[in-house]
């Protein structure tokens, strides 16, 4: 054998992702694609980033986009009888308008109908949900967290699509609550929350993950901010034709459910999967572990923790949702009465807050200063009640700019909650603890549609400021304190324990996963 012939051999054996390619006796190298996309397919690296926010996207271009089309469909009706001159084709209602032709406060009744079928739509998707997942979530830890996602993906793709055609045929508003039913059956929101943040447990070590979490909610925030901005900016265009706006949330859909079903691995791998199987074959059980954990069942879990940690996640979320659900009523009344265009653009600002806090203010936090997490949502808490107080004596448009961006930074006790719930728990149990949380919240999004939407009304006097509400939602902000300063004591007190406690060291398993994928990485792409 001459030496040409054993240095390739040698070639071949030690760079198995190179093609021969035979020229008489020359050899050249060729790196496959398919083995590039392989690579990055498997490395589960930001793939449910991506996917949540095309997701958050197509949810925040049709939540305003409901919202709206109820206040045009009401009002239309509320204006059958009156000198109203309706245009041809598609047109955009204000409250002065509905007022002007249908009398004084007017707006005030197509407001109550909207409501109502929010909260009627609340419930038919909420209350399903949340049975869905605390089923299917705790059985993902044992069956891998696409069995979620898929499911919650397909149910908000067949709720798009019968919206579609809700809107072309104008059919009665009310069978929007049989879409929601649909999506409720499939998980909707709580199951994509459920199955994205349980993925993530799942591939980042605990050193990362609050970044990690952070990162996910800043992706929640931006898809959200273009959503609503470019829905408010598409309404006042094309004089709210609904329809087309539609036609793109369908679109979305598709895609996010494609992209889960093609470019999203397993986290667990299959020898993972069963060999939970194997440890926990009763699925009945399994459906329950969630469920054990908050009663205190499992005594390797503190139920005391978790349930503070849910309180300091959740009531920011109740006065959020609840934000989310009057605020398009609360810019169209007097004394502001904006347009879409103005209203797209407050909400994206406020994403972008969002956005900017999970990432930015979250990583100086977590990472750089290796703050606590309870330290991190005391700060956003607080940044959330000092903007509801500004919001209830707000009067002018331009507060609201300043308001906004406040706000934002509520976020970043949202990532700083669920991390500290995920560090309570094993890997193993992710699934079942945040499909509890998942559920937990669906239901305080139901309490806060209870509450929010039919209270709005009745703060709405000359004896009270317009923003009353809002200081409502800052005494809630402060009964969350309690818990926060309880974990924040014990957080402190445990990392004090453990600086006198020498280090030796210690790699988690996930750390070693993390640095063998990076060296093998860096291995294929120097070669």
């Amino acid at each position: 054998m001459n030496r040409s012939t054993e240095n390739e051999e040698l070639s071949l054996q030690s760079a198995p992702f190179l093609k021969k390619r035979k020229e008489g006796m020359e050899m050249s190298y060729i790196r496959r694609p398919w083995q590039i996309v392989s690579l990055i397919y498997k490395s589960k690296v930001f793939k449910i980033e991506p996917l949540l926010f095309l997701y958050m996207f197509s949810r925040f271009f049709f939540t305003p986009l409901y919202q709206q089309y109820y206040f045009v469909r009401f009002g239309s009706d509320l204006l059958q009888n009156t000198s109203f001159p309706f245009p041809n084709g598609s047109f955009c209602l204000n409250s002065s308008l509905v007022d002007k032709y249908a009398g004084c406060n007017a707006h005030k009744t197509v407001e109550s109908y909207s409501t109502n079928l929010l909260l009627y739509g609340q419930l038919a998707v909420r209350i399903p949900g949340m049975i869905t997942v605390l089923i299917v979530g705790p059985l993902s830890d044992r069956f891998g967290r696409k069995l979620v996602l898929l499911l919650a993906l397909f149910g908000n793709l067949l709720q798009s699509i019968l919206a579609f055609f809700i809107i072309w045929f104008q059919l009665n508003p009310y069978y929007f609550i049989l879409s929601n039913f649909f999506t409720g059956l499939c998980g909707d929101f709580t199951g994509v929350l459920a199955g994205s943040f349980s993925y993530i447990a799942d591939v980042s070590s605990p050193k990362w993950r609050t970044f990690r979490i952070g990162i996910i909610e800043g992706m929640l925030a931006i898809g959200g901010a273009l959503g609503q901005f470019l829905s408010g900016y598409w309404l006042n265009q094309n004089s709210c034709n609904f329809l087309p706006i539609m036609g793109s949330v369908v679109a979305c859909c598709l895609v996010s459910l494609l992209w889960v079903l093609f470019l999203v691995p397993e986290s667990l791998s299959r020898k993972e999967r069963l060999k939970r199987i194997e440890e926990k074959p009763n699925a009945v059980q399994v459906a329950l572990r969630g469920l054990k954990m908050f009663l205190g069942r499992v005594p390797q879990y503190s139920a005391w923790k978790l349930w503070a940690a849910v309180v300091m996640l959740n009531l920011p979320l109740f006065n959020t949702e609840g934000n989310i659900l009057i605020s398009v009523y609360f810019l169209k009344a007097p004394p502001f009465d904006v347009d879409a265009t103005v209203i797209g653009i407050l909400q994206s600002m406020q994403s972008v807050a969002r956005a900017v806090s999970v990432t930015l203010v979250l990583f100086s936090f977590s990472v750089a200063l290796r703050l606590p997490d309870s330290v991190s949502a005391f700060v956003g808490i607080s940044f959330q009640m000092a903007a509801n107080i500004l919001t209830g004596f707000a009067n002018k448009t331009f507060q609201l700019y300043f308001i906004v961006v406040v706000q934002g930074v509520e976020a970043i006790s949202w990532a700083a909650g669920r991390s500290l719930m995920s560090k309570l728990v094993s890997k193993g149990d992710q699934g079942a603890l945040f499909s509890v949380v998942a559920s937990i919240q669906s239901v305080v999004s139901l309490l806060s549609s209870l509450l929010w939407p039919p209270l709005y009304p009745l703060t709405q006097t000359n004896n009270l400021p317009p923003g009353f509400i809002f200081l409502i939602m800052a005494l809630f902000d402060v009964l969350a304190y309690p818990m926060i300063i309880a974990l924040m004591v014990s957080q402190l007190s445990q990392r004090w324990k453990s600086s006198k406690v020498p280090s030796n060291t210690v790699t988690s398993s996930q750390d070693k996963e993390t640095d063998k994928l990076l060296v093998s990485g860096q291995k294929f792409y120097s070669s």
